[in-house]
């Protein structure tokens, strides 16, 4: 008897993981990926968003599947190359090669009676063929249509004009040009950053301000005590910060804003900081916004990047006149603005049902859990929105065969459209949240609560103090929730060792760079050679 077979359309980490889960449990799955590699995001000499030289925000814990941990001497970020060869690896030892069908372009999906029906093209030869499948699952990433500002007289534009997927490291059209980076996410202070020294001058314009954290952060829980060195994910990614509690006494919160200011002491500092970037952490009528790069504060204070608060109105022949009246010159203008999520290959019925909207870019589509719709049956959408990284993917892909195998059953239509409703009522009132779906460790924990594999929290912290501690008090990776297997429990005390170890630094050392403070980690932190040199 034939297996049933499971569509899956893209070969980035949801669609890797999704196969692997599909071959577990006893269904055929087939790959669609419309380049030639596998890595989605990751993948090498694609036209990627992602630039040789180009290293991850988040460490090697959070940026790995519970089953195929990094090599023990990986350095704790990952260059572009390596994360790749990480997938390669990944299919390799799961045997997923054999099932991943590149340059086959999915360009329609119908439901057509109890079956998915899918036009597939053939990118080498331009021939197409229709298949029918039981199951489907949409794992084709959020980073394939640039969203770029329709701005007025862009025509007239003498210059470059491109968007952050096409940049290239030391890119010879930038070498000594007047460039201007739009955009304060990752993405706009990291090119940024890496175009000072090789562009004639780097100007950011941002409509918002993003307080920017390196990858590396250096806190002291109180005054006085001794300094704390972690990856910002592992920092940040802790149910003891993540679940605050309502009940806070004044004292505790006066804490807890003292260590987060400390970990931005140029843009929390009026005195310091350029007016454009300081952030007033006591006002609580803001969201506070986050991005990542290692050397885009210690530029801006050094003058060697220009920051300003305002929007593009318009374009000249040489210059961009911006919203505040200011007009800046220049050569290149690289637009950090994002992307929509690209799901133009589904009939319009089906986009339809998921409410398909790439105006409302933080919400394009509504489902129930972020996995699954009421109306649509045999069908899941994996890592198709912000926030999940490699757990909520796994998660998510756990739970989908687990549900597509009658392993486990979804609630009933009623509830799913309930929560649906709900979330379509975020939509309407929030399109700016920079991360609408919450905090990443609520966010995975819905998900793995929804999946039935969210660890009971209470009873294991009556039975096992030191287990709770490892689940609780240091950093959520994907090894929380799959402790049956025997390598978890071991990575899972590598994190929390990091999490609590502590340093001794000298007088000096409020004056360290990033760089001399990574020098003084254990031989955990394994860096890569020249990542936090100038």
């Amino acid at each position: 008897m034939s297996k049933k077979r499971v569509a899956i359309i893209g070969a980035g980490r949801a669609g890797l993981v999704s196969a692997k889960y599909a071959l577990e449990n006893s269904l055929e799955p087939v790959v669609f990926e419309k380049t030639s590699q596998l890595g989605g995001l990751w993948s090498r000499n694609n036209d990627m968003a992602i630039w040789e030289g180009m290293y991850s925000d988040i460490s090697k814990y959070t940026m790995m599947f519970h089953d195929h941990p990094w090599p023990e001497d990986s350095p704790i970020f990952c260059p572009s190359r390596s994360v790749h060869e990480y997938f390669k690896s990944y299919a390799t030892r799961f045997q997923l090669m054999d099932h991943i069908r590149f340059e086959t372009r999915v360009e329609l999906v119908k439901k057509v009676g109890e079956k998915w029906q899918l036009k597939i093209v053939d990118m080498k030869d331009n021939s197409s063929k229709i298949e029918e499948f039981e199951f489907l699952i949409t794992a084709s990433g959020l980073h394939s249509k640039p969203r770029i500002p329709d701005i007025e007289n862009s025509v007239d534009f003498k210059g470059i004009l491109i968007h952050s997927s096409k940049f290239r490291l030391n890119d010879p059209l930038l070498k000594d040009k007047k460039v201007i980076v739009v955009g304060c996410s990752s993405s706009g202070t990291e090119i940024a950053a890496s175009l000072v020294g090789h562009a004639k001058s780097v100007t950011n314009i941002f409509p918002r301000t993003y307080l920017v954290i390196p990858r590396l952060v250096k806190f002291q829980l109180s005054p006085g005590s001794d300094f704390r060195v972690l990856p910002v994910d592992i920092f940040v990614n802790r149910r003891a910060i993540s679940h605050e509690h309502t009940n806070q006494t004044d004292e505790e919160k006066k804490q807890g804003l003292r260590i987060f200011s400390s970990l931005f002491p140029y843009q929390t500092s009026v005195e310091k900081s350029h007016p454009d970037l300081y952030v007033d952490l006591t006002r609580t009528d803001q969201e506070i916004l986050i991005s990542c790069s290692d050397y885009y504060i210690q530029h801006a204070s050094q003058g060697k990047i220009k920051p300003i608060k305002s929007k593009i109105k318009k374009f000249e022949s040489n210059s961009a006149v911006l919203e505040n009246g200011m007009i800046e010159e220049c050569d290149a203008v690289i637009f950090c603005t994002g992307y929509d999520l690209d799901l133009d290959y589904l009939d319009d019925d089906i986009l339809k049902i998921l409410k398909y909207d790439t105006k409302k870019y933080k919400f394009p589509i509504i489902l129930y859990k972020y996995t699954f719709h009421p109306e649509l049956n045999n069908f899941a959408m994996i890592g198709q929105i912000d926030g999940l990284f490699y757990t909520g993917v796994e998660l998510q892909a756990s739970w989908v065969f687990k549900v597509f195998t009658q392993q486990m059953r979804l609630p009933n239509k009623d509830e799913m459209k309930e929560e649906i409703e709900n979330q379509n009522k975020r939509r309407i009132n929030d399109n700016k949240s920079q991360f609408p779906n919450g905090k990443h460790t609520f966010l995975i924990d819905k998900i793995a609560e929804a999946g039935k594999a969210l660890p009971d929290f209470e009873k294991i912290k009556t039975s096992d103090q030191h287990l709770f501690d490892l689940l609780w008090n240091s950093a959520i990776n994907s090894n929380h929730f799959f402790m049956n297997d025997p390598n978890s429990i071991k990575i899972m005390e590598k994190i929390y060792e990091m999490t609590n170890k502590i340093y001794s630094f000298g007088k000096n050392d409020e004056l360290l760079d990033i760089g001399k403070t990574a020098e003084k980690f254990s031989l955990n932190y394994h860096l890569p050679e020249g990542l936090f040199t100038k």
